[in-house]
């Protein structure tokens, strides 16, 4: 009898990037609705660059799980990529991307030097 190789893995619907943005779109979409001093652009834009942080993220993610699978196998690679450092990963991501997205949404544009004339 041969021994199982893998070579492939189920990706379930909670492993997309999607429960990831969708928070941020939400609080992009409050940002549009309730908008103060900040230009829609600038929203949008930010709102992009963040959306496309968190896929990138997730993306690293599943590609780290699949080359701990394929190095140490499933039962000592998965636990280890999936639960402890794909974790960690995300929530690093997340950290960043909302810090980021709210830098550049909220900081003021920057004041030129007065010319004193």
């Amino acid at each position: 009898m041969s021994p199982t190789v893998v070579r492939g893995f189920t990706i379930s619907p909670e492993c997309t990037s999607a429960f990831l943005i969708a928070p941020l779109l939400a609080l992009a979409g409050g940002m549009v609705i309730f908008r103060n001093r900040v230009s829609m652009t600038r929203i949008y834009c930010s709102a992009f660059l963040a959306a496309t942080l968190l896929f990138a993220a997730n993306q690293s993610r599943v590609v780290m799980i699949a080359e701990f699978v394929r190095y140490w196998g499933v039962a000592d690679g998965y636990p280890l990529a999936h639960r402890v450092l794909g974790s960690l990963l995300i929530l690093a991501a997340l950290v960043f991307t909302y810090m980021t997205f709210f830098l550049l949404t909220c900081r003021r544009p920057r004041q030129l030097p007065d010319s004193g004339n």
